[in-house]
């Protein structure tokens, strides 16, 4: 019987996780891939499946605690977790399993080492830990305490920082890592508290949206440094053979620009192609520059211009930095002669970190319809719940937020076709086993087409018939404190619209 420090479950509980724990470590259960739905699990099952996950992975001798201190540590962050529509604990549940999708079958792990996959899966899992359901944008725009703590820019991802550091030094989780025989890194040195820290701190600071290109011309990075070098011969067609190639590793441009919390998609039609529109621009400043707030330190000069960001001078982009392939003769893309963590630098390993946990933060696009759908549900309800919020605050109605103005497919089709499909085209170049994840990335478009020329609007659709925040098996917290000054969400109409009632 797995037995718990700081955390309470029932002995039912306790025995339905450890029953999860040993189907999922055994093969019975079934397999972690994009089909898992978390939704079809109760919460020990969850439990059981992620403690499973850093089992199967051999993640826990690496950080030198038992099952249980771990398991003890990921229902402490369950508990960080508030009762939103789309920001809980489900979602980081969601956002670790596909992490680990990623590390066991598109062969993402044989360029990590176990202290960067189990800083990795623990990002993933507290990335949005404490998160109001209302983004960075109303907090700048409300002057609320977390904006007034963290300033203006990833206002959440700093506070989740904090709550995780405040979760890992409550559990002592890293106290061993020195000592793990596993936990070496490539350079020969041990693991360390802080450097796990970092790595959590960094990753779970890139998954704010305003960063979304600097992950994309990370992966760009990552995939010129990697690539083979063309052979010169001298003649001409060489020459141009060179200019080609080096012109396709250029990074992306992107499509469109950034708010400060989520992609601005606006177009008139589904069905029309991608284009370019205006919008409010924002910098584009690494996320590994800040740390404000009660963080760790913040990373010094050198790995501030490591981080694998748009210069080709960066380290993702070196290949002199200590521990970077002398010959670069090995490609990431190809998977190919058994290329390992050895290959990277640490800054290129944690900029591959943080290009996974960004790209399973925006995996929803990428699964199954009906998961797709499902998860598209939940994230237009909080979009809608925060635009009614603002409006009954006299506050600027965010991007997409508008229920009078924005529809489901609308919002749905804007952000895989301006910033999910680039994104995964260039995870693809990468990681060749996540081929699938456009096939499935097509297909689910033709689905959101269909129902944009049905005019099929937000509120009419079967699948939102149950509210999260109403849902018992959902609401197993109470509301946040930031949030206890709102009334929540409720059906007023019987067109199934949400209204925001401030009586």
């Amino acid at each position: 019987m797995l037995l718990l420090r700081h955390c309470q479950l029932s002995s039912q509980d306790l025995i339905t996780c450890e029953r999860a724990l040993l189907r999922f470590v055994s093969g019975r259960s079934k397999p972690v891939n994009l089909d898992f739905n978390v939704w079809d699990y109760t919460v020990p099952e969850i439990y059981g499946y992620i403690l499973g996950m850093f089992v199967k992975l051999e993640l826990v001798e690496c950080l030198g605690v038992t099952q249980d201190e771990l398991l003890d540590f990921i229902i402490d962050v369950d508990r960080g977790y508030l009762a939103t529509f789309y920001h809980s604990f489900y979602h980081a549940a969601d956002v670790t399993s596909v992490l680990y999708h990623m590390l066991q079958d598109m062969q993402a792990s044989q360029y990590l080492s176990k202290p960067d996959m189990a800083a990795l899966l623990l990002a993933g899992l507290c990335h949005d830990v404490g998160h109001p359901g209302l983004n960075n944008l109303f907090q700048v725009n409300a002057k609320t305490d977390l904006y007034k703590k963290y300033g203006e820019e990833s206002v959440l991802e700093k506070y989740s920082c904090s709550l995780a550091m405040d979760l890992v030094t409550k559990h002592t989780l890293f106290r061993n890592i020195s000592r793990s025989p596993t936990a070496i890194l490539p350079e020969g040195d041990h693991a360390t508290e802080c450097g796990m820290r970092e790595s959590m701190v960094k990753a779970i600071l890139a998954t704010d949206m305003s960063f979304h290109y600097d992950m994309l011309n990370g992966l760009n990075n990552l995939i010129e440094a990697t690539s083979p070098p063309m052979s010169s011969s001298g003649s001409e067609a060489d020459s141009e053979s060179e200019s080609e190639s080096e012109n396709e590793v250029q990074p992306r441009k992107p499509a469109l620009a950034l708010t400060a919390a989520r992609p601005s998609l606006q177009f008139t039609g589904a069905d029309e192609k991608p284009r370019q529109f205006k919008t409010k621009t924002v910098s584009m400043a690494s996320p590994l520059s800040t740390s404000t707030g009660p963080l760790p330190p913040s990373p010094t000069e050198e790995q501030q211009n490591g981080s694998g960001h748009r210069k080709r001078s960066s380290s993702c982009g070196s290949s002199s930095s200590s521990g970077s392939s002398s010959s670069g003769s090995s490609s990431l893309r190809r998977s190919l002669d058994g290329y390992t963590a050895h290959d990277l630098t640490p800054e290129q390993r944690q900029s591959l970190c943080n290009c996974l946990l960004h790209a399973a933060d925006v995996s929803n696009a990428v699964k199954p319809w009906t998961i797709c759908k499902r998860w598209s549900d939940l994230v237009v309800q909080e979009f809608f719940r925060q635009g009614d919020i603002e409006k009954t605050q006299n506050l600027p109605v965010s991007p997409n937020m508008d229920r009078d103005q924005h529809n489901q497919p609308q919002i749905s089709l804007g952000f895989s076709d301006f910033v999910v499909q680039p994104y995964f085209e260039a995870f693809v170049e990468l990681l060749p086993d996540a081929s699938p994840l456009i096939t499935t990335l097509v297909d689910n478009r033709v689905h959101w087409v269909e129902l944009q020329k049905s005019n099929q609007q937000f509120g009419y659709d079967p699948y939102l018939a149950v509210d999260p925040l109403e849902e018992p098996s959902l609401s197993r917290r109470p509301s946040s404190p930031l949030l206890s000054n709102l009334s929540p969400g409720r059906r007023v109409s019987g067109n199934g619209r949400w209204c925001f009632d401030t009586g």
